[in-house]
């Protein structure tokens, strides 16, 4: 990857913030180092890279996914938590920097100023939240739970829609079915501005 422009806050990631009107390598030797880059994109005073394994890089200022929250090299994207096993398709870099993962599902960090990050509060975020679709709710869904009787209702075996094995054979399980929940339309890209996000679906345009 190569940057050049404006240095302030790191946002070429060569280690400097002089500025440069020439392209200038981004520091491999680091974070980077061994990875094969697919795919990039670059925000005001920061820029954020998917790898082939699906797994997201980024740096500068303004919450990098990680912490501390600027760096001037590249950082890993924390990816526990809400991205703990996804693999990632497209990444955006705005005030909030926002992917798509093949499993159909939009996720967002950083500043969250204006609910920019999608997840039904203003909080900033240096680790990714799923973008909730709220405007979706009322889809019904199942969910199994594993050793469930009459009086006692058992543990998701998974989310929502998502496909559950038992541990055991001839564990007890129980089917619950009628649950509303926020469905993701079909992704075809996302992008990320100043203070607003938005993402292109089969049906249209969704933003927040």
């Amino acid at each position: 990857a190569y940057c050049w422009g404006d240095g302030d806050g790191y946002a070429r990631d060569d280690g400097v913030t002089t500025d440069s009107n020439v392209p200038t390598a981004v520091d491999a030797s680091g974070a980077l180092a061994g990875k094969t880059l697919a795919s990039g994109s670059v925000g005001t005073l920061h820029g954020c890279v998917l790898d082939t394994a699906g797994l997201a890089y980024c740096w500068g200022a303004d919450y990098t996914g990680t912490s501390p929250t600027s760096s001037s090299t590249p950082v890993a994207v924390d990816a526990s938590g809400t991205l703990s096993g996804v693999t990632l398709a497209y990444i955006a870099s705005g005030d909030a920097h926002c992917a798509l993962g093949t499993n159909n599902r939009a996720y967002c960090w950083g500043d969250n100023a204006y609910g920019s990050l999608g997840d039904n509060t203003t909080t900033a975020r240096s680790q990714a939240v799923r973008v909730l679709f709220n405007n979706k709710q009322g889809n019904t869904g199942y969910r199994f739970y594993a050793n469930a009787n009459s009086s006692t209702p058992g543990a998701p075996l998974a989310d929502t829609n998502e496909v559950a094995q038992l541990s055991m054979a001839g564990e007890t399980f129980r089917l619950r079915t009628d649950i509303a929940y926020n469905a993701s339309p079909a992704y075809g890209s996302i992008a990320a501005g100043e203070e607003f996000s938005c993402a292109l679906a089969v049906e249209g345009p969704y933003c927040w």
